[in-house]
C-alpha cells in the first residue's frame, strides 16, 4: 500500500506540475497571439499585404525584413541630407566666388575703359581692336626711331591707318 501511496503522491504531483506548465503554456500562446496580432495590425497600418493565416514566425519575419528596409532608408535619407549640406556649403561658397569674380570683372572693366578712353577709344571697343591699334601706333612709332626721311614715316603712318578696318575709332 505505501507503493501505491508513493505512486499517487507522485502522480499527484506531475499532474499538478503539467497544470502549472499548461498554464505558462497557455500564457505563453496568448502572449503569442497577442504580439502576433499586435504585429500584424502595424503592417496593415502600413499597408503591408500578407496572409490572414500567416504564422507567428512568418509575420515577424516579415516585419524583421520591413525594420531592415526601413533602417537602410533611414540611413540614405541622413547620407543625402548630409550630401544636401555640403552642397548647399558649396553652392555658397561659388556665389560668394561669383561676387568676387563679378566685382573685379567690373573692376578690370573700368580700367580697361580709362585706359582705352586715352587711346580714343569708347569703353565698348573690342580688345582685338585696340590691340590692331596699338600694334599699328607701335609700328608707326618703330618708324618714327629709324626714319630714312620725314616722307616715309607720314607713308608708313598713312599705310598703317588705311590698312585698318572700316568702323576704326581714330583718335587724331
Amino acid at each position: 500500500m505505501a507503493a501505491w501511496t508513493g505512486r499517487v503522491a507522485e502522480l499527484s504531483r506531475k499532474a499538478a506540475d503539467a497544470r502549472k506548465h499548461q498554464v505558462v503554456a497557455d500564457q505563453l500562446q496568448a502572449a503569442i497571439e497577442r504580439i502576433r496580432s499586435d504585429v500584424a495590425t502595424t503592417l496593415e497600418h502600413i499597408d503591408v499585404n500578407f496572409s490572414e493565416k500567416a504564422s507567428y514566425s512568418a509575420i515577424i519575419e516579415l516585419a524583421r525584413r520591413i525594420v531592415k528596409h526601413n533602417d537602410e532608408l533611414h540611413k540614405s535619407r541622413l547620407e543625402l541630407e548630409l550630401r544636401i549640406t555640403d552642397l548647399k556649403k558649396i553652392s555658397m561658397s561659388a556665389g560668394s566666388k561669383k561676387n568676387d569674380v563679378e566685382q573685379t570683372l567690373w573692376r578690370w572693366s573700368a580700367d580697361w575703359a580709362q585706359t582705352i578712353s586715352r587711346l580714343g577709344f569708347s569703353a565698348d571697343a573690342r580688345p582685338e581692336d585696340v590691340s590692331d591699334f596699338v600694334l599699328a601706333l607701335d609700328d608707326v612709332l618703330q618708324s618714327w626711331e629709324k626714319p630714312k626721311n620725314r616722307s616715309s614715316v607720314l607713308m608708313s603712318y598713312n599705310t598703317t591707318v588705311r590698312s585698318m578696318p572700316d568702323g576704326w575709332l581714330r583718335p587724331w
